[in-house]
């Protein structure tokens, strides 16, 4: 197996440049869409963000939409078997936000649920939710 550079991409409409600070925390793919978690990036202010990108037939992605990951340092997220729902780990917030995911276009939606995992952490601290997973 090797891996070739193929393109180079922000998580951001117009390949705009993210926020000195942010970092991805996490990737998922479901079917024909990726997934990254934006850490720092504070785009929804002041929560950061989860990106979707769409994989074309070609292996290229292309930005999709950027939404709301509704807390902060968003380190874990997790989509469910039927592809349905997200459960969105914010590390820094303790909080994990269940968001709906259309299965046909990938889009994020609004929050439906959000839980407080323990106490809140302190911004690029290793505290707060390390991780969420759909147990099914």
């Amino acid at each position: 197996m090797s891996l070739t550079f193929k393109q180079s991409l922000t998580p951001y409409e117009g390949n705009s440049t993210a926020v000195r600070g942010t970092k991805i925390g996490e990737l998922k793919v479901k079917g024909n869409f990726v997934y990254t978690s934006n850490r720092n990036d504070k785009k929804f202010s002041p929560n950061d963000s989860i990106s979707q990108y769409t994989i074309s037939s070609d292996g290229s992605f292309s930005w999709t939409a950027t939404t709301s990951s509704y807390g902060t340092y968003p380190r874990t997220f997790d989509i469910n078997k039927a592809g349905d729902f997200v459960a969105i780990g914010d590390q820094t917030t303790a909080n994990v936000a269940i968001v709906p995911r259309d299965p046909e276009t990938g889009k994020l939606g609004d929050r439906v649920a959000d839980l407080r995992i323990g106490a809140t952490g302190i911004p690029e601290n290793e505290d707060g939710i390390s991780a969420v997973v759909w147990a099914e």
